[in-house]
């Protein structure tokens, strides 16, 4: 909660319900409060038995099961890239994207570079988990570190100024307000405020995904899914610049709600019209 309390949008489904089905908003106050019976939350259990149900390799408490646990590594890619384009959308409505998950020197793999205002700025998306405010700080240092050697690639072909920017998010949705400093250069205020809520209620629709994989063994999302199935139905209202759910500062198209991302025919497609049904008489 330490984390959650860094930014109202943390919490904005909590008095609007926008952007997060019922089932999310039940699993992320449990997941706040550690409430989850899992094997290591059972203290009467022996040590053996608190180990993670399918790995094996450390006590079965949530960091683990949402971020470790190596059975949901597809999830975690899925996840991450549904965070990355929902900023690479924000960035590239007024500015220049340069490269997207591209390799540019000494195997190093920036998830966005992007030139804004005359700079050249080093994107990479992490979702850690809130185990208090040193987390999200020790995350920020571990991607600048990560990337540092990048500067000086950038300077020697002509770039003035290069900085790197690590855009972080907690596994159950707490925005970092780090995040803000350069999203204002790229976002309105209106469009800014729509990403926070965007980036957040994805964060906890893929925890819960992954929490609910772990325990039954059954997949929550798409073989093909990129991102989760929106949550629709709602429309952020802004006056400077209208946003839809798939991320776009410039769309505001409405559709129907779509409850769970079970599979991919849980879609954010609008549904073919059915015929009225036939009227039996006597």
């Amino acid at each position: 909660m330490d984390c959650v309390a860094l930014s109202p949008a943390s919490t904005h489904f909590l008095t609007e319900g926008k952007f997060t089905c019922f089932a999310d908003w039940c699993f992320v106050h449990k997941a706040r409060l550690n409430l989850f019976p899992l094997n290591a939350n059972k203290i009467w259990k022996d040590p053996q038995e608190k180990l993670c149900r399918r790995c094996g390799r450390w006590d079965e408490t949530l960091p683990p099961v949402i971020n470790h646990c190596p059975m949901h590594s597809d999830a975690w890619q899925k996840w991450h890239n549904a965070i990355l384009k929902r900023n690479q959308a924000a960035v590239s409505f007024k500015e220049k994207v340069l490269s997207v998950n591209q390799v540019v020197d000494g195997g190093l793999r920036p998830d966005l570079v992007a030139e804004v205002g005359g700079e050249l700025f080093i994107l990479d998306v992490t979702i850690p988990f809130e185990n208090r405010r040193p987390a999200f700080n020790q995350a920020r240092l571990r991607k600048v570190e990560k990337y540092r050697p990048l500067i000086n690639f950038f300077k020697a072909r002509g770039w003035n100024k290069v900085q790197i920017i690590p855009i972080i998010v907690g596994s159950l949705g707490a925005w970092d307000l780090e995040n803000d400093g350069f999203l204002r250069k790229v976002a309105t205020k209106s469009y800014l405020n729509l990403l926070r809520k965007l980036c957040v209620s994805d964060c906890i629709r893929w925890s819960r995904d992954i929490y609910i994989q772990h325990l039954t063994g059954v997949q929550q999302y798409g073989r093909n899914t990129v991102e989760p199935a929106q949550i629709i139905g709602v429309q952020e209202q802004s006056i400077e610049n209208p946003a839809s759910q798939d991320g776009s500062p410039a769309s505001s198209k409405k559709s129907s709600v779509c409850s769970e991302p079970l599979s991919e025919d849980c879609s954010p497609q609008s549904m073919p019209t059915l015929p009225p049904p036939k009227v039996w008489g006597p």
